[in-house]
């Protein structure tokens, strides 16, 4: 018996020492496998924080680049507003030169004015007043002519003392 108990302590052995290197190896691989989780979770935080450090690296120069649009866009806001004003004071200074001239060569061809009615130089018929001399032709008003600038006087032997037609135009 010798032979069949030292087989029987032998094969004993094995199956307890095959037990316990199983039971050492499910330890160790559970070991493992929860390393290995701790790993993924501490991996998946550090990505999150990432994610999140981009996304506020993004909305801050997003919010610096819509800081810096609205500066520019204010800028040529203002540089087009003041150049825009530079032209129309142009226009507006040209316009009323023209308007300001156009008033005098009405004012001296008696044509009506947007403050009052025409002006009728005196007729070349009638004399000068007492102690003046007569009215000569070549100081008498000549009759209107298109060359005044305003519209044609409404009355009869309405004329204009500016270098005009020597004729009355018909």
């Amino acid at each position: 018996m010798s032979a069949i108990s030292l087989l029987a302590g032998l094969l004993l052995g094995i199956v307890i020492g095959a037990a316990i290197g199983y039971l050492f190896a499910r330890g160790r691989l559970a070991a493992a496998a929860a390393d290995a989780d701790g790993r993924a979770r501490a991996a998946d935080e550090r990505a999150r924080m990432i994610e999140r450090s981009a996304a506020d690296r993004a909305a801050l120069v997003e919010g610096q680049l819509a800081e810096r649009f609205r500066v520019l866009s204010a800028q040529a806001l203002d540089a087009s507003t003041a150049r825009f004003l530079e032209v129309a004071e142009g226009r507006l200074q040209a316009a009323n030169a023209n308007a300001t001239s156009e008033l005098e060569t009405r004012r001296s061809c008696g044509s009506p004015t947007p403050t009052g009615p025409a002006r009728t130089p005196p007729s070349p018929s009638r004399s000068a007043s007492p102690g003046r001399a007569p009215i000569s032709s070549a100081s008498r008003p000549r009759p209107w002519s298109p060359r005044c600038g305003g519209p044609r006087p409404a009355g009869a032997g309405v004329s204009c003392s500016c270098a005009g037609w020597s004729s009355w135009p018909g």
